[in-house]
């Protein structure tokens, strides 16, 4: 009995910890090019995303990188529009109250291959030459950005994919600017390459506004006339304007209309640039917004989200993604869900092969030592996010004040 008793008490302590009565939860990832053809139910990088997100008690959950489906992409198989959140929801075990997906104007300029059917990636020469090349993409609706509400009502949803950056910035200048393939930027370039949403809903009796915005690289991809890095910096303007009300210049957007920064606001998504990034337009941003609004981590903890595919000892990491809520809603919680990132070198190709120190903790991995194939121990933990994905997801609870 003192067992059983000592135990429901240690049961209690923990749900006290984890939880706090009045908040919001959030949960952001951006899953790797996750398409259509991936979303069944053995797909290991959906497993794997599984496995991650099961972890975790959450009253919203922001998805990055998922393909809006759309008839006939990337060929004639393919017959749903706008179901592909829904079916990621399923697949994860979750029953969200609502979903949100909108389609990105990523990829909907690309071209259909010589085979009649749109590149899945651009991992080649031929496919990037069929690529949209403003929105970037080698198939319509790719990159898009939705939610699953899975406590709370939805009041209204607003998805804005059509402004005309100069309607936002009637001052932008494209004149140093031109696409991957050398051709000028039109005047009426649209501000998003993806598209910006705007969810309402009630939350314990309170009106919240949620904002998801998965911005364009501040990466220039080989193209030293790339706007990217500035197109970058404007997305995050808008995101600054609509959430406090004003930017670097003054916007006269009559269609548009920002929230009342002393309202509840929550503002989520990659965002594709480190506050740290020495010359870049966009950083001057996400600093702003770290003083005007309030980060789900503080400012230092900020170190990384993002990580370069496959394994190795030193990989390039970049800090991307974010949280960002009004004044009305102070962090209780937050983290970037990093695993443990334990590396223990073993043999490579044509040296004797080792042995796992501890198979229940440790996975054996490949990786390249220059030319070599080499091989590694590193925490199974480790090995499922990075099969997930290229993102760490980030995690933030929110007190209403």
């Amino acid at each position: 009995m003192a067992q059983l008793t000592l135990m429901i008490l240690s049961s209690l302590l923990i749900f006290m910890q984890s939880s706090h009565a009045d908040t919001i939860k959030v949960l952001h990832y951006n899953i790797k090019e996750l398409d259509s053809q991936k979303l069944n139910q053995s797909n290991e990088q959906v497993k794997n995303v599984k496995s991650i997100t099961d972890n975790y008690d959450f009253d919203i959950l922001s998805i990055n990188e998922l393909q809006y489906d759309l008839t006939g992409v990337p060929n004639d198989s393919f017959k749903t529009d706008g179901e592909n959140l829904d079916k990621l929801a399923k697949l994860l075990g979750l029953k969200p109250n609502v979903t949100v997906f909108g389609p990105a104007n990523t990829g909907m300029n690309a071209r259909i291959g010589p085979n009649g059917e749109y590149y899945r990636n651009a991992n080649s020469a031929e496919a990037r030459s069929h690529a949209d090349q403003l929105n970037f993409g080698t198939m319509p609706g790719q990159y898009s950005t939705g939610a699953m509400l899975i406590n709370g009502k939805l009041l209204s949803t607003k998805i804005i994919s059509k402004l005309k950056w100069k309607d936002f910035n009637s001052s932008a200048d494209f004149s140093e600017f031109k696409t991957a393939d050398g051709k000028s930027i039109p005047e009426d370039m649209l501000l998003f390459d993806k598209n910006f949403t705007h969810m309402k809903i009630e939350f314990k009796a309170k009106e919240v506004h949620v904002l998801l915005l998965h911005t364009v690289p501040s990466y220039y991809f080989g193209n030293k006339f790339s706007i990217n890095d500035y197109r970058n910096a404007e997305q995050l303007r808008f995101m600054e304007w609509y959430m406090t009300g004003s930017t670097d210049f003054k916007v006269q957007l009559k269609s548009i209309t920002p929230i009342n920064e002393k309202k509840y606001i929550i503002a989520v998504g990659d965002l594709n640039v480190a506050p740290t990034e020495s010359g870049g337009e966009g950083s001057l941003v996400i600093n702003n917004l770290i003083k005007k609004a309030t980060p789900w981590i503080k400012k230092s903890a900020m170190n990384f989200t993002s990580e370069s595919s496959g394994y190795r000892k030193d990989p390039n990491r970049f800090m991307l993604d974010y949280i960002f809520t009004s004044k009305l809603l102070k962090p209780v919680k937050g983290k970037i869900i990093h695993p443990n990132f334990e590396w223990i070198d073993a043999e490579c190709a044509g040296e004797e092969e080792s042995k796992n120190p501890t198979p229940n903790i440790y996975a054996k991995i490949l990786f390249k030592k220059g030319t070599k194939d080499c091989y590694a121990y590193t925490r199974h933990d480790y090995v499922t996010l990075k099969k997930a994905s290229d993102h760490y997801p980030i995690y933030g609870e929110f007190e209403f004040l």
